[in-house]
């Protein structure tokens, strides 16, 4: 079973959706391999309370959509594609001292107009979602943090997009 109708924020996605994180070039993803680094939290992911780091559930969201809402940046060329259920069973290595399991949650996007706060109404938007567990503090150390990262990408499967054959449509834009 797949999405097809976001849940509630913090809810966790169903194991059998796919989702995907857009990333940048790098030799790993042109040989066909995720690299780790796509799957740190960004300075302003660690700054929230509970960050998650993004990615959409290709069941609402195209690739297309996403690179869409992430601003139609030419350099976000590649998708890492995992389903939760596989999200969910990785394990830090070492195993102690216990860690946050990872898990993945619907992530609603808003939007401010004068200070209120709206959901978004992009086409797409209502597939975000976030991998939860990744945060500094929620895994002991740093050699924990790493094997997660690198066995996201061991799980993700590369999608190379056509981003040159896609046209940046106005932000404004809404279903």
């Amino acid at each position: 079973m797949t999405a097809n109708v976001p849940g509630a924020d913090w809810e966790s996605l169903p194991s059998e959706e796919w989702v995907a994180r857009l990333a940048v070039a790098s030799k790993d993803a042109e040989s066909g391999k995720a690299n780790p680094v796509a799957f740190e939290l960004s300075s302003r992911d660690e700054a929230e309370t509970r960050p998650r780091l993004s990615v959409w559930a290709k069941s609402i969201t195209s690739y297309e959509q996403a690179w869409q809402l992430m601003g139609a940046n030419q350099k976000y060329c590649f998708a890492f594609c995992l389903k939760p259920s596989d999200i969910r069973s990785i394990r830090p290595i070492p195993k102690e001292p216990l860690a946050e399991p990872l898990d993945v949650v619907w992530y609603p996007l808003f939007t401010s107009t004068n200070g209120e706060k709206f959901p978004d109404q992009r086409l797409g938007a209502q597939g975000h979602a976030g991998i939860s567990g990744l945060k500094a503090g929620l895994i002991p150390n740093k050699a924990q943090r790493k094997s997660l990262r690198s066995q996201l990408a061991d799980h993700a499967r590369v999608i190379p997009l056509p981003v040159g054959e896609w046209k940046e449509v106005d932000a404004n834009h809404s279903t």
